[in-house]
């Protein structure tokens, strides 16, 4: 179970490495591309460990306003955990991480050199 903040740093790096790695070989990534991968790691490893810590809490808890009356009302963590996955999916389409999403990237390929002598007179 995830509970030191620093085990929470360190998934956020692992996430990070491991979606670089990824992205590279896919040739998708470049430095423009670390902030938002650092906002997703850290959501990422946000959300697992709220997602830890709902697997030993209901999903409803009792709460009493300040008139007195007792409600069942969702658990705070479970807004949270939506958050998180909301900022993960957000990211995750910036950053191409779904085929559907890489396929709606733009990647702008390279020009190839046009060799104009050769071209014109060919293999001399």
């Amino acid at each position: 179970m995830l509970t030191i903040q620093s085990d929470i740093k360190k998934l956020a790096e692992q996430e990070f490495n491991r979606v670089v790695e990824e992205l590279k070989e896919l040739g998708i990534v470049s430095n423009l591309d670390t902030t938002i991968l650092a906002i997703y790691a850290d959501a990422y490893a946000n959300y697992v460990k709220i997602t830890e810590q709902l697997k030993n809490e209901p999903l409803t808890i009792e709460y009493t306003n300040k008139a007195g009356a007792t409600n069942i009302i969702e658990n705070p963590l479970v807004k949270t955990q939506m958050k998180y996955i909301d900022v993960i999916m957000k990211c995750s389409t910036k950053l191409g991480l779904s085929v559907s999403d890489r396929l709606k990237l733009v990647v702008p390929k390279q020009e190839e050199k046009v060799d104009e002598f050769a071209e014109e007179f060919g293999d001399i």
